[in-house]
């Protein structure tokens, strides 16, 4: 079997003008997945099925964590007018995020495709969940137009994107936002999705992109904390001073909303004894301006 493969990785919204053609709508078919909510409609061109894969797995869902890879095949595109036995599709993909605003657009999935003639055809595209979480709503709209002919195809798929760390509770004091918070496991390089530890792992909380700290100051002046006990109040983990060499002479605003903070997070295996749940709290506060943003969340150590 021979097959065009498309591999697009989700980038900053490119801004275009999409050409159309005259098309009859005599012949429209149109097909709704009861399960994701996914819209087929088409006229003349047609597939065999749509496949999502998540992270490389089959999938049927409409919720992405963040970073996830996500592909839709098309499977055995049929229907494309032919000119000296060669097909001439155009692909094009876009995101909108709640109804209104596109956040990524690319006329030209196929761009460089001198016509095909391999038989069946499956066409491929793919973007990662870089996308902002929370109450936000999206809809990737993938279409297929025939250049010779009249005939198209065009997919549309809902869907929402979580927080890889969704256990992590945040708070934040007025004005302050952050680009992303997420527990990350460096030992097996993965995001970590679920409250259950290792401590065998090494852990690092993450804060994204944090905006508003500093008020109307230049500079941030940073005292980043992180607690950890058992039920029992036992401490097993407490670091009051991880930035101490930027509490007196601060760092740029702009440093701090354009790169990450970070805390590791490490066991000594031979001293802790497995008394569940954890408490764990880290907290980023500005020295001068007192605002903060804080993450508390409840661990169980396997």
């Amino acid at each position: 079997m021979k097959i065009i493969k498309l591999y697009l990785l989700l980038f900053p919204l490119i801004v275009f003008s999409q050409q159309t053609n005259n098309i009859s709508l005599s012949n429209l078919s149109m097909s709704k997945n009861s399960k994701t909510g996914a819209l087929s409609k088409g006229a003349e061109i047609t597939c065999n099925q749509v496949i999502m894969k998540v992270n490389g797995k089959v999938q049927q869902t409409n919720t992405f964590f963040y970073d996830d890879e996500i592909e839709f095949s098309f499977d055995n595109v049929k229907g494309l007018k032919k000119d000296n036995a060669k097909a001439y599709p155009k692909m094009s993909m876009e995101i909108i995020k709640n109804d209104n605003e596109v956040v990524f657009s690319n006329p030209e999935l196929l761009d460089g495709l001198q016509g095909t003639d391999l038989s069946p055809l499956q066409l491929y595209a793919s973007f990662k969940a870089h996308l902002a979480y929370g109450d936000a709503h999206y809809k990737v709209i993938i279409k297929i137009i025939d250049t010779k002919g009249t005939g198209f195809f065009t997919y549309e798929f809902p869907f929402k994107v979580r927080n890889n760390s969704k256990f992590l509770n945040i708070t934040f004091s007025d004005n302050v936002s952050v680009g992303t918070i997420f527990l990350w496991n460096k030992t097996t390089s993965e995001y970590v999705k679920e409250p259950t530890i290792n401590p065998n792992n090494v852990y690092v909380i993450v804060f994204n992109n944090i905006y508003g700290l500093n008020g109307d100051n230049p500079k941030v002046y940073p005292v980043f904390s992180m607690n950890l006990d058992n039920f029992k109040g036992h401490n097993i983990l407490n670091e009051n001073h991880l930035l101490k060499q930027y509490e007196v002479d601060g760092i740029n605003a702009t440093e701090v909303e354009n790169n990450q903070i970070t805390g590791e997070i490490t066991f000594d295996k031979d001293k802790i004894s497995i008394e569940n749940p954890y408490m764990f709290e880290a907290k980023l506060v500005d020295k001068k301006t007192n605002k903060y943003i804080e993450v508390k969340t409840i661990f169980n150590i396997q």
